[in-house]
């Protein structure tokens, strides 16, 4: 095979021949390639995947039923959480009204006296505080509830404020992630009588892309 002296891009005749022992030229054929510029064979594949972030709840109201001095009341909702940002998410929560379990028609409110991680409601006293526990779905990272929220016992809580704090987290992409918003309330022999006691949670989360 003879090729051509100069290696420019462009078209090159090349000479390719089959010789016998001596040498001597059996056949030869010459053949036209096409000699391209740097990369000029090469083909880049570019694509985008859209960032993707989801935070349902399973309902948007708890329905606690009657308080009484002798037991604990509870009552949960839970929030789905998907996402496919690199970082994973966070999620935070406050409430929207005055931290308190209040009712209007009384006046009286139900609340915790405690503060800091895990403060037990404590039967035959006031007391109010939410619970988080998670579920892992399927996805890479670490999923962590906040220490002051992660109580497991059935009896203690975060004792919640009116300015968002974090609840918990995941570092990588996740499909299917739950959260369980779990309250917590008792009451003392004289909380007062009324049907409307009520606050209101708002819960927000992020992909942290």
């Amino acid at each position: 095979m003879t090729n051509p002296t100069s290696a420019n891009a462009g078209t090159k005749v090349i000479n390719i021949a089959t010789q016998a022992t001596g040498p001597t030229v059996i056949d030869s054929l010459d053949v036209a390639v096409d000699i391209t510029a740097t990369n000029a064979d090469q083909v880049t594949l570019y694509a985008t995947v859209s960032a993707t972030f989801n935070f349902a709840f399973s309902a948007n109201t708890i329905s606690m039923a009657a308080l009484s001095t002798s037991a604990r009341a509870t009552g949960s909702v839970n929030a789905d959480i998907d996402t496919n940002a690199n970082n994973g998410w966070i999620a935070w929560m406050r409430s929207a009204t005055t931290a308190t379990l209040a009712s209007a028609t009384s006046g009286d409110s139900i609340f915790s006296t405690n503060t800091g991680s895990c403060v037990t409601a404590t039967i035959g006293a006031k007391g109010y505080v939410v619970d988080v526990t998670a579920s892992a779905g399927t996805g890479t990272g670490v999923l962590t509830v906040a220490t002051e929220f992660d109580c497991t016992d059935g009896q203690a809580g975060g004792v919640i404020s009116t300015t968002y704090e974090q609840i918990a987290q995941r570092t990588g992409p996740v499909d299917s992630d739950t959260l369980a918003l779990n309250s917590i309330v008792t009451i003392s022999a004289i909380t007062e009588a009324a049907t409307d006691y009520t606050d209101t949670w708002q819960v927000v989360g992020a992909g942290n892309f």
